[in-house]
């Protein structure tokens, strides 16, 4: 239902390939890195006060907006994922966006 693709907004972004209703939960695996790895950093999410997460897939490709269609809904440390929400219905082609401040975990 979504893909990574070129973005006018910034680099690559994630697509819905289809309708994607509210409520629909994106779940993605995440890696984790020590908090001095500088190459990753850019692309990533916090963790912990040692560590940050890196999205493996889609995860870490959503761009940002002010008026985001999806939000970071919950981790899970044990099985390391992050299941991201739609909060706003998105049509076939449409870019999906994070905002990076207040959703970011």
């Amino acid at each position: 239902m979504i893909k990574v693709d070129f973005s006018k907004i910034d680099g690559r972004g994630v697509f819905a390939t289809q309708k994607v209703d509210v409520g629909t939960e994106l779940v993605c695996d995440v890696m984790l890195f020590e908090n001095d790895n500088k190459h990753l950093i850019k692309w990533s999410y916090p963790w912990s006060k040692t560590h940050f997460s890196f999205c493996v897939g889609f995860g870490s490709f959503f761009n940002h907006n002010d008026t985001p269609n999806v939000k970071i809904k919950s981790i899970d440390k044990e099985k390391l994922t992050k299941t991201f929400v739609v909060i706003k219905e998105v049509n076939k082609g449409d870019e999906l966006f994070l905002n990076y401040g207040k959703n970011k975990i």
